[in-house]
This record gives C-alpha cells, structure tokens and sequence, in this order.
C-alpha cells in the first residue's frame, strides 16, 4: 500500500473541499486525480506531503506509507535547502552529496589514521556510494537531461538563474534521479515541449514505482496511468475508475446517464403515487386508508430517490471588444537580452500590425520570456529598442503570475489595478469562470489554475488591445484551455503568445511566427505547428 486516506474532511479558509473521502494507491499503481480548477487536487498532494498551506484543514486519515518525491505544481522559493548548482540539486535528492562528503573525510582520516576501524568506515561508505549509483551519476543524469530535453552544460548553472521551462527540467530530473517507490507529480509536463513529454510519458509508464499525478494533460492522462481518482465538486466526494483518463469519461458519462435516468423515473413515479393519494383523499374511509399507505410509499420512495448529477456546462470566457490602436502596434530594432555572458537575445528585430497574432516559437532558454518581458516594459534589454504604437495598451500575462496581490481578493485585487467598480470587476472576473463564492475569497487560497484566471482577466478585461501571453495554459483544465483558445481566436486585438501546445496554438489561429534562436519572423502556415511541439 503507497497511500490511504479514510474519512477524509478537507477544506480551505473554511471553504469545504472533501468530505467522508475515502481512497487507496496500491503498489505500482499510477493514479491520476483529476477535477475542475480549485475542486482541491493540488491541495490534497499539499497534505499528503506534509506541506500543506496553514489555511488547510484536514481531518481523517492520510498517510503515505513509503518514500516518495513530490514535484510542486511551481517551482520551489529559494532558501529552501536547494543547492545552487543543478548537479548537485540533483543528486541530493538520493543523499550522495552526504555521502560523497564523508566519503572524503573518511579517506583523509584513513591516510592519517589507517586504523582497522577507520578502514571499515571508508568500506562500508563506499559500498553505500556504489549501491546509491555514485559511480553511474554521470551517465544516470546525462540520460534524464537529453530524455527531458535540457542542455547538459545547463546542469552546471545555478538554479535559482534558469528560465521557468529549464527549472521546471531540473526539478523533473531532480525527482526521476530520486528513484524513490512512489512519486507525487503536480502538473509535470509543465514547460515542457513535446519532445519532451514524449520522452517522459514513456518514462513513467516503464517506471518501477507507483505515482499519483495531477495533471490537464489528456496525453500523459491517457499513455501511462492505470486508474483515475476524481474530485466531485458537488458531492465533495471522490470517483475512483480503474483505466486511463478517457475510460473514465465514458464510464462516468455512462454512469451519469444512468443515474440521472433512474431520477427521472422515480419522480415520475413518485408525482404519479402523489396525485393517486389525491384524488382518494376525502373520497370514502377506505379510499382514504389507501391514500395513507400511498403516501407512505412515496415518502421512502422520496427518501431513497437517487440524486440528480449537474453536468457543468463548457466554460465560455469573454473578453471586451479590443479598440484599433496604432497600424504598427509594436516596432523591435536590434533587440539583445543577456544574463552575465550568456546572450539569449541578439540583434533581434521585427515589427507587428495591428490586428497580427503572432506565436513566439522555440525551446526553453532561447528568451521567448525575455522577449515578452522585454516588450511589456517589465525588464530592460541589454541593447537595441521596443516602440509600442502609442494608442496601444499592453497587457502581460507572465507563467508565474507573479504580479498578483494573494492577500487581496480576486474582486479587491482587479477593482484596485483595472479602476473600475465592484460589480464590473466581478463580471470580468465572472467571464473567466469565478464564481460568485471564488471572487469574494482571499487570492491565496485559489488553486493554480483559479489564480491564473484573475491574471488573465486583469490582463485582458482593460483597456488592453496589444496582449503579452506567456504560456497561458499551464494549471488551466481542460474545458478553460479550449475557453481561453476559443476567446483569443474571435477577439480583434493583437497578441504575442508563447507555448508549446500545438492544439491550442492551431485554434488560436495565428498570422505571425517568431522562431527563436533563429530569429525569423514568418506569415503563420499551419506546416510551422510541427516547431510547436518540436521545440
């Protein structure tokens, strides 16, 4: 047994999430848990590794009951045990860094002092060191690094000065390396491009281990997990069908057909057993005995009436009608982005018309974020120039969502930054699909996927006409990625977008590619989907 939770109570700032849960991970099992954004999936591996936010209260049991590696959802804040080197984050994650260190005291106490003990000592540590693969570390990285896509020379940088996507890689093969019984994965594929993904859904259906994983990602959900484990937001309850995650769909729409069929059945049975006791009532002694017993009926039959199942309609996000702008919305000359010696950018330069929507395309560490924050006015380019059309307004969605205030609500949080009153702000905010309930809680208690939603409506739902989106889609579900898809395809502003989902970026309709490092800027073909999921 990997985990067992067993009446299971779980809510945050008192929003109830679970109630009486009760589920199982076996060994080897690879589970996926699944749910609308902020129904608590990311919220629950929070609490099975002890890491949960001091909002969260749970009761019941929960227990992992074997070694485990946990990849966040985000990458983790600095000060938190990382070392800074990628190498040795790494290779920690199995203990070799303590052991490589004793190892080398041990070996200058034996050249000192060859005692018998201290002979054993350094046998013993390098049997350790061998059986945790010290003598492979090289090889065992190097594979993880070309399977997942990361540059190995990047392996020697510090960590903390990655981009998102290049950190996301480390951490990934931080927690392969690990080789632990039972990994916790929050949204892995994450930054990664399809080569990428590829190589680590055949990772993890090959691996020895058990997992449970949240993620959006129909392909990872369905190339190698074996059971689905889904948070019913209405009942706050939990669905477990063993099979991928397109299985489960059919199973639960069948099952949800079914039931809701049952409903309707008893209602009309107990509305006709109703109106029979009616018409009896009053009528004669006898009549009115059977009317009682008639009623009687319908009472159990009211007490066991199966429950009807709300299916949720498709998620429809709006955004306001864009004003026209400047013909040249924005105008890059001779654009350079450099950290220290290690020039991303060089000599960049291309120009956007109004009205272009155009995809910024390549692989992690080439600087399509350093492009965009280098046009929204977020980061000062090392050399060249960014003009932005002077009827233009920019609004910039960054991968981090960084910008958000989490101690204010999503309804004071855009009220503040849009200008704009409180019934306004909740209609933005409502047309990215925030409840009414959602709005009114405080930011840091939103999932992923919630939070990023209140970025995008700051960024779109302004007087914004030019937007900055820097992977978009990363902790939206699957029906508010196909929303935002649908929404950026019928608006009339411009944008520039990075991502590396090839489906979304072919909805969105595109007019403009920028391939980078190459730095070429092309009229969009659809031939240019196949660098989307290359890169």
């Amino acid at each position: 047994m990997l985990i067992t939770a067993s009446n299971l109570n779980l809510t945050i700032a008192e929003r109830p999430l679970l109630k009486n849960a009760t589920f199982t991970i076996d060994d080897n099992q690879k589970v996926a848990l699944v749910g609308p954004n902020g129904t608590g999936k990311s919220t629950l591996l929070s609490c099975i590794t002890k890491q949960q936010d001091p909002l969260v209260v749970f009761s019941g049991a929960l227990k992992a009951h074997v070694e485990y590696s946990f990849l966040p959802q985000n990458p983790v804040p600095e000060g938190l045990g990382i070392d800074e080197i990628a190498l040795n984050h790494i290779i920690s994650s199995r203990g070799l860094d303590i052991v490589e260190r004793d190892l080398t005291e041990i070996q200058n106490e034996v050249a000192a002092h060859p005692s018998e003990e201290n002979i054993q000592k350094l046998c013993d540590l390098q049997e350790k060191h061998e059986k945790l693969g010290g003598y492979t570390i090289e090889t065992d990285v190097s594979f993880l690094a070309d399977g997942i896509g990361l540059d190995q020379e990047l392996l020697m940088e510090d960590v903390t000065k990655l981009s998102g996507g290049q950190r996301r890689r480390v951490d990934l093969i931080r927690l392969l390396y690990s080789q632990k019984p039972l990994l916790i994965l929050d949204e892995p594929t994450n930054h990664l491009d399809k080569k990428g993904r590829n190589w680590l859904f055949e990772y993890l259906g090959n691996y020895k281990g058990g997992m449970l994983v949240v993620s959006h990602d129909i392909e990872l959900l369905d190339s190698c997990l074996t059971k689905v484990i889904a948070i019913e937001p209405s009942a706050l309850e939990l669905i477990e069908i063993r099979g991928n995650y397109t299985h489960y769909k059919r199973v639960r729409a069948d099952q949800i057909e079914f039931n809701n069929k049952l409903h309707s059945n008893q209602k009309k049975e107990i509305d006709r057993l109703s109106a029979t006791a009616r018409n009896m009532k009053g009528r004669t002694a006898r009549l009115s005995r059977t009317a009682k017993a008639i009623e009687s009926r319908v009472e159990k039959l009211e007490t066991n009436k199966t429950t009807l199942i709300q299916t949720k309609k498709g998620a429809v996000f709006k955004l306001p009608d864009a004003d026209r702008g400047n013909k040249v919305v924005v105008d890059v000359q001779n654009l350079g982005v450099a950290y220290d010696d290690n020039h991303v950018i060089k000599d960049l330069s291309f120009l956007l018309s109004r009205e272009d929507r155009c995809v910024v395309i390549g692989k992690n560490g080439v600087g399509k974020s350093s492009l965009l924050r280098s046009v929204a006015g977020e980061q000062t380019p090392t050399a060249g120039n960014v003009e932005i059309g002077g009827l233009m307004d920019v609004g910039y969605f960054s991968q981090e969502n960084e910008k958000l205030d989490f101690d204010k609500t999503p309804l004071e949080y855009i009220t503040k930054e849009l200008g704009i009153g409180h019934q306004q702000a909740s209609s933005f905010l409502g047309a990215f699909g925030l409840s009414e309930e959602r709005v009114k809680r405080k930011i840091k208690t939103l999932s992923g996927g919630e939070k990023a939603k209140v970025a995008l409506a700051e960024v779109s739902c302004g007087k914004n006409n030019f937007l900055l989106l820097d992977e978009p889609t990363n902790n939206l579900d699957i029906d508010s990625m196909n929303a935002l898809a649908t929404m950026l395809k019928n608006w009339n502003g411009s944008f520039v977008i990075v991502s590396h989902e090839s489906w979304f970026v072919k909805k969105i309709k595109p007019t403009k590619a920028l391939l980078l490092p190459d730095e070429q800027f092309l009229e969009w073909d659809d031939s240019l989907l196949a660098h989307v999921s290359k890169r």
